[in-house]
């Protein structure tokens, strides 16, 4: 387990359910898969529903990512080289032995021969359709801990990853950006004050990336969130705000925008303001939304799997218990989507697989 991961979950004055979404965020990962047509229809909810367990004993299987439904991969920070990694060939998973070294906060890619992981150490893996190999690896002057949190793009010669570097131990971290040209990476942003970037996302030209500052509970203070746009070299702050003062931020790309969720509150970013779509005003929600198109738009929920399809808010799929967690962006595709799931009681890693009928 990494350092970087034993520090949030050693952060005991966050309420579980908001730990999870800290999880979710920092270990995550977030990736795109390959969704169905952009245009905005209402989304059906007649799915079948299995749920996979997945024996990873010391490892939280928290980012997926898969270029059809008979090719998707898991993985954690987490347990050995040998169940680190999983793959579904479409009928089974199975345990994919790595490299010493090679561990996952992120997955991301393109298609079956073109996937990129992102763990800790600064380093970037790739997998070519044959095998995983260390493509990169980010390891500035006098850092500690480096973690990749997050690997997002275009296309495959417009790739951004993001990330923290613990240069003292804790106390001392810098946000970084990175970006793949198609033929090398290199790092094109660190922050000169503290943060730790989460994620990275793409709406046409805008760049947006979301940080969390740690407040440490010194004076009391809250932690905060923010939002900033990248833009040549530079960041520009575009939203603020303590955790005293919102239940938390998020956001994801919906069909080909980027959607915020502040609190209960879902927004899109435009000319400068943001445009408020609609609010989730469900008990449970978990501050997490991923979607075909803003009529298909599946909810994380603090006890299972909600569905929103432009009009109201209904449950797909709920779990055993309400510490059970969406861990991270799913696979979306045209009739199937897959989460990753965790059962922290039981320490148990799941796939929760949908079908259409």
């Amino acid at each position: 387990m990494s350092k970087f991961y034993e520090f949030v979950l050693s952060r005991r004055h966050q309420s579980l359910s908001l730990l999870l979404s800290l999880i979710t965020l920092f270990i995550l990962q977030s990736c795109k898969s390959p969704t169905g047509p952009v245009e905005s229809q209402p989304g059906r909810r007649d799915y079948t529903w299995t749920v996979d367990t997945l024996f990873s004993p010391v490892n939280v299987l928290s980012t997926i990512w898969g270029a059809s439904p008979n090719d998707v991969w898991i993985t954690g920070a987490g347990g050995t080289v040998k169940d680190r990694l999983f793959h579904f060939d479409g009928t089974k998973w199975t345990n994919y032995e790595v490299p010493p070294g090679c561990n996952g906060n992120v997955l991301y890619g393109f298609s079956g021969n073109n996937v990129w992981m992102g763990g800790d150490d600064g380093n970037i893996w790739h997998f070519d359709g044959k095998s995983w190999t260390l493509n990169f690896t980010y390891q500035p002057n006098g850092w500690q801990t480096v973690n990749i949190m997050d690997i997002w793009g275009t296309n495959a010669a417009d790739i951004y990853a993001v990330g923290v570097v613990f240069y003292d131990h804790q106390m001392y971290q810098r946000g970084f950006i990175l970006q793949y040209d198609g033929t090398e990476w290199k790092k094109v942003y660190e922050a000169n004050f503290y943060s730790q970037f989460r994620k990275i996302r793409k709406e046409n030209s805008k760049v947006y990336i979301d940080n969390l500052q740690f407040s440490y509970g010194i004076n009391g203070a809250p932690d905060t969130i923010q939002v900033y746009e990248y833009n040549d070299n530079s960041l520009t702050k575009i939203y603020s705000n303590t955790l005293d003062k919102i239940t938390y931020e998020s956001f994801n790309i919906i069909g080909e925008a980027v959607y915020f969720v502040i609190s209960q509150d879902v927004f899109r970013y435009i000319n400068g303001n943001f445009v408020k779509q609609f609010s989730i005003n469900e008990p449970n929600f978990g501050y997490q939304i991923y979607g075909r198109n803003p009529e298909d738009i599946f909810i994380r929920m603090r006890d299972g799997l909600a569905h929103y399809n432009g009009t109201e808010v209904q449950y797909l799929f709920k779990f055993s218990n309400n510490f059970t967690s969406i861990m991270s962006v799913p696979a979306i595709f045209e009739k199937e989507v897959f989460f990753a799931v965790w059962d922290p009681i039981s320490n148990i890693n799941m796939v929760l697989h949908g079908k259409l009928k």
